[in-house]
């Protein structure tokens, strides 16, 4: 995530999920951005790229492919110069493997050190 200019798509995260037998229905995800000044609020969106068949992913989001169906969340911050941590929570995850993507949707280009996005996936009853 360091040094991704605004409009710009993170390459996607390591596979994620579970086989056919099942995993977690929902994850809380934390995005950490270092120093930054955004133009708006918005500070990036959040992907989900599944592979239906285990094996072969949609195509990963990009400016000829904006993927507006795999769109799960826009993370939102403050316009200081400070940085931001943003959550979202209960986002329904996918049966089966999928990659996350990120857009910088601030109108800044992200910091060259210290950008992490996290998730805790969880089921209904999980702590």
């Amino acid at each position: 995530l360091n040094s991704i200019a605004t409009a710009g798509y993170s390459v996607a995260s390591a596979a994620q999920g579970a086989d056919a037998t099942g995993g977690p229905l929902y994850g809380d995800f934390e995005l950490v951005l270092g120093s930054l000044n955004p133009t708006v609020f918005n500070l990036a969106e959040l992907y989900i790229v599944r592979a239906v068949d285990g094996t072969n992913y949609a195509d990963a989001p990009s400016a000829t492919n904006p993927a507006s169906n795999d769109l799960v969340g826009v993370f939102v911050g403050d316009d200081g110069t400070s940085a931001k941590r943003a959550m979202l929570y209960d986002i329904q995850l996918p049966p089966g493997l999928w990659k996350a993507y990120l857009k910088n949707t601030c109108g800044a280009t992200f910091a060259a050190t210290g950008n992490t996005v996290k998730i805790r996936a969880h089921n209904l009853l999980s702590t």
